[in-house]
Formats: C-alpha cells, structure tokens, sequence
C-alpha cells in the first residue's frame, strides 16, 4: 500500500451517493451497537462520466486506526452550500477570539470566535474575514 492510495480527487466535482438500492447491503440502523463497529468498511457503488455518461463502478475502502469515544459532542452550524442548494453541518474551528485568527485564512474553513459565539470564513478576494453566520 503506498502513502497516496486513498487521497481523492477534489478538482472533479462533488460526489452523490444514493442508497436507495439494497441488493448489497446487509441491514441499515439508526441505533448502532458500538461494540460491534469494525474498522474496515468496504462500500461499493457507480460513478457516471458527467460528459459521456458512461457508468464505472468504484469501491470505497475506509480503514479507522483509532476508536474514537462515545459521547464526544462537537459544535455544529448548519448552512446551504450555495454551488449545490444542499444544507450541510460544519465544525468551525474554535479560537477565543477574532483577533487570534490565523493572518490568512484556509479556503472552505470555518471559524469561530468564542468571545462573540459568531462564525467567519476567509474571503481570499478581500483577503480578510467575513461573518459568515451566528
């Protein structure tokens, strides 16, 4: 295995995934039994060439070195992601406050100032942070 077998290509849109066909899964739950969750997951699917529509099939392979805790919580902000009209849940990155912010922000990253409980992205054509929400 080398160090590069799992990293994605991003430039090439964003994914979809529909489960709406079971005939290889083996049961859905939205109440887990933690200790029987493995760290190997293998998931199966179609990708279609959005220009000549042709379909390939792919395989997932996600691997966890690590369990994490139960009961972890983590701080969330829902937003629409205006590219696709999809409503998606974000973890900010805490700092105590504005001021402490990195001098340049990272793309698609979230921040929160925990002095004024408000949430900042980083505009790159302004090179400055905007109040994203609150």
């Amino acid at each position: 295995m080398e160090q590069n077998d799992y990293l994605i290509d991003i430039t090439r849109g964003k994914s979809v995934y529909e489960f709406d066909d079971a005939s290889l899964v083996m049961s859905y739950s939205n109440a887990p039994q933690y200790s029987m969750i493995k760290n190997d997951f293998i998931v199966w699917g179609i990708r279609e060439d959005s220009v000549t529509g042709a379909q390939y099939p792919i395989r997932y392979h996600l691997a966890i070195d690590t369990k994490p805790k139960v009961g972890n919580t983590y701080k969330v902000f829902f937003y629409e992601e205006p590219d696709t009209g999809i409503v998606k849940a974000k973890r900010p990155v805490p700092y105590t406050s504005q001021a402490d912010f990195p001098s340049v922000g990272a793309e698609d990253t979230f921040y929160l100032a925990l002095d004024t409980n408000r949430v900042y992205k980083w505009d790159s054509s302004t090179n400055s942070y905007i109040n994203f929400a609150s």
